[in-house]
């Protein structure tokens, strides 16, 4: 018994130390606030850009066989991330706005994909010189994402789910 109780108290403190292993890896690629893992010719760009903005984090992305720098901020009340290419340039804003600063055209499309649904969240991405928007829009329990144009055209719809079937399927992963 003592055996076991030895091999179960060495076994949790793995795991801890997995975990936290984990973590500082994670937190490696994501660095909260300084920036330190992002070239200083992305942050120019950056604070030229908003010489506002407080940088709540940071990290290096590898989509597609391109390396991006992403900057998460927040300038006032507008929440920002920006994906930059190594040599500065910006290649995607996603900035948080409100209902009202939508346009007409995504407002009406929004009462027809979801009549009864409420916005819970609303992003403007620019990239590549288009507009679109992205919102989260909740019915009950259900979230919908759905991605328009900046005239209200459909260009992507998912069902989220629910909170529960989120977490769920995150436990899978």
């Amino acid at each position: 018994m003592k055996n076991l109780n030895l091999i179960l108290k060495m076994a949790l403190v793995a795991v801890v130390f997995a975990f936290a292993l984990s973590v500082c890896s994670y937190a490696q690629t994501k660095k909260k606030g300084a920036a330190k893992n992002v070239p200083q010719v992305v942050l120019d760009a950056f604070k030229k850009a908003y010489p506002n903005a407080v940088i709540k984090g940071s990290g290096k992305e590898n989509e597609e066989g391109k390396t991006f720098y992403e900057i998460e901020s927040v300038d006032g009340k507008v929440k920002r991330d920006l994906l930059y290419l190594p040599d500065g340039k910006v290649a995607e804003i996603e900035e948080q706005v409100t209902e009202k600063d939508l346009p007409d055209a995504v407002k009406q499309s929004v009462k027809k994909e979801a009549p009864k649904g409420k916005i819970a969240k609303a992003e403007k991405v620019t990239k590549e010189g288009k507009e679109n928007y992205e919102l989260i829009v909740k019915n009950g329990k259900k979230s919908t994402e759905i991605l328009f144009d900046k005239d209200g055209k459909v260009i992507k719809k998912e069902n989220m789910g629910s909170k529960k079937e989120k977490d769920e399927e995150d436990e899978k992963e």
